[in-house]
């Protein structure tokens, strides 16, 4: 299931509310700060939803997991910058991949 972008802010928001430690944000504000990728990596040590994609650097609650999470990337289009969908299909083949899209939001 693909959250959208959106969606994504409103969880996250919801996440960080869970922890007082941290500062509070609005969906608004986090999506003002998608492309600051200091702030979602210092996010990213405190809440376990979160990823960071290895090829926008944009906040991502579900996306691809490349080799047990060497790589990660939120989109397709992230994904094919760096791989064709032959070579993901091998990556992610059953009896041998070590690749898949997942979610860390549930």
């Amino acid at each position: 299931m693909l959250v959208s972008n959106e969606n994504k802010y409103v969880f996250l928001s919801n996440e960080i509310a869970n922890h007082p430690e941290l500062e509070q944000w609005t969906p608004e504000e986090l999506f003002a700060k998608e492309s600051d990728f200091d702030f979602w990596d210092e996010l990213s040590e405190h809440l376990d939803c979160l990823r960071i994609c290895d090829a926008c650097n944009r906040p991502m609650i579900e996306g691809y997991c490349i080799d047990d999470g060497r790589e990660l990337y939120c989109s397709d289009d992230c994904l094919h910058s760096y791989y064709s969908e032959e070579e993901y299909i091998e990556m992610s083949d059953d009896e041998e991949g070590n690749s898949y899209w997942t979610v860390w939001w549930e």
